[in-house]
């Protein structure tokens, strides 16, 4: 990825990263419609970055097209959205962890393939998580999204600012393999430190406001079997009521 790429990414991280982090269950098919376009379009990125003979424009049309396909199909089969979401919060958390203990610790590097098959397993875990709870997990996955997409535009722009600072929480470098995760500038432990702070600030913010269906059952008397179905509808218009086990509370 070039400078110029990594340039453009950290823009629309910190473009997105409030809604994400704020607003996130209430603004969450748009939100991850982005997920789906990003996941994908970055996925064509890397398949594509060295293939001989690719011209530029023709490997940014097929990462459009990919990104274009990637955002229909989560919006699509609100299923796929859900786990992709939690996939991505489940990935970053486990790889926070798991570089950080790895880096801090100084014990024997795994390889590369076992560092990214524990990021895979992590992933779909949290895929699974986020469908099975989703009422209560949607607010916790969009603030930890939300907080990283923040802290990694940040860690860019120091970065290019500063030659002495590691841009370690972009993604080329946070989900490399670990050795080339470095935490050792007093930027990058605030910048740990602001995306504690942002994702527990998005979360509060989130579970403060409440989805809106909550506070109409609140207010016309109902249930909370009521208003969790009413819920789940207005997440999933396409289903029309009708009751679907991933999503049994």
């Amino acid at each position: 990825m070039t400078t110029a790429d990594e340039d453009v990414l950290a823009i629309a991280f910190l473009c997105v990263f409030p809604f994400f982090t704020f607003l996130g269950e209430k603004v969450f098919k748009p939100t991850v419609a982005g997920a789906g376009f990003a996941t994908l379009g970055y996925g064509m990125f890397w398949a594509t970055r060295e293939v001989a003979g690719l011209s530029d424009s023709a490997r940014l049309g097929l990462v459009l097209a990919a990104g274009v396909v990637g955002a229909v199909v989560v919006v699509s089969v609100y299923k796929a959205g859900v786990f992709l979401s939690g996939a991505v919060a489940g990935a970053l958390l486990f790889n926070l962890a798991y570089q950080v203990v790895v880096t801090q610790t100084h014990v024997q590097h795994p390889s590369i393939e076992a560092h990214y098959i524990a990021v895979g397993l992590a992933a779909v875990v949290g895929g699974v998580l986020a469908v099975k709870w989703f009422k209560y997990a949607v607010r916790v996955m969009t603030a930890m999204i939300g907080s990283y997409m923040g802290v990694a535009g940040v860690s860019h722009f120091i970065s290019r600012g500063n030659e002495k600072a590691t841009d370690s929480l972009s993604p080329r470098v946070f989900f490399s393999h670990s050795e080339s995760f470095q935490c050792q500038d007093d930027a990058c432990y605030a910048l740990l430190g602001a995306w504690g702070v942002l994702f527990v600030l998005g979360m509060m913010v989130q579970f403060h406001l409440g989805p809106s269906w909550r506070k109409s059952a609140d207010a016309d008397g109902s249930d909370d079997e009521d208003a969790d179905a009413e819920y789940f509808r207005l997440s999933n218009p396409t289903t029309h009521g009708h009751h679907d086990e991933g999503f049994d509370y």
